[in-house]
Formats: structure tokens, sequence, C-alpha cells
């Protein structure tokens, strides 16, 4: 199911934009997985690429060699450079990021059933 929707589901993207808007620009999102292990932050697009799970593999879009000892791990602590996203779409943070914590940790205390047994 994963190759389905990250692979095949990103193909029928390219094939439906190729046939009828060949001119649109897209704008495919990475992940802070992509990345592996984080040297310094904030993190910028020259980053090495060191993907650690499938998902995260899907995420980069260069080749890179499957890693030796597999771990399927979140990567610690991560802070993006936005400033690419800012100049191109003209987009910002609606919240600050303490406001954006609490609201992650207010999402997680209601639905901590969902995530923990």
């Amino acid at each position: 199911m994963n190759a389905d929707i990250n692979y095949l589901g990103h193909l029928n993207v390219l094939e439906a934009v190729r046939n009828y808007s060949p001119k649109a620009k897209i704008l495919f999102p990475g992940s802070r997985l992509q990345f592996g292990e984080i040297e310094k932050m904030p993190v910028s697009e020259d980053h090495p690429l060191r993907p650690k799970t499938p998902y995260a593999l899907n995420k980069t879009i260069e080749f890179v060699p499957w890693p030796k000892n597999y771990l399927n791990v979140e990567t610690g602590n991560y802070i993006t450079d936005i400033t690419k996203i800012k100049k191109v779409l003209g987009w910002k943070p609606r919240t600050t990021l303490a406001e954006r914590i609490a609201l992650t940790l207010d999402y997680y205390k209601r639905y901590q059933n969902f995530y923990w047994n």
C-alpha cells in the first residue's frame, strides 16, 4: 500500500500534469525523514540525504542507496529553513512555533488512545 500511495500516486499526478497542464508547477514536499540524522539546523536544501525508511526514500528525489542497517525511526529534533517556500509561494506560518507545539501536544493528549495502548 505504501508503494501505491507514495510511488504510483506521484506518477499519476505527474502523468496528469503532463497530459492536461504541462506548464503547471508541481510542489513536491519533502519530509524531515529524507535527511536521516541531522548535521546542523536549520536544515537547508543542500543537507545530505540519508533516508532510513521507504517513506523517507520516496521523499528523496535522487537515488540513495538502501541503508544497510534499516531502522524505522524518527530523526529527532528538526528545524527547517522556510525561506524558499516564503519566496516562491508567498507562504508564511499562521502560528508561532510555541503555539504550534502547544496545539500538537493538545492533539496527542486528546487522541492518545490511538497512539499508545
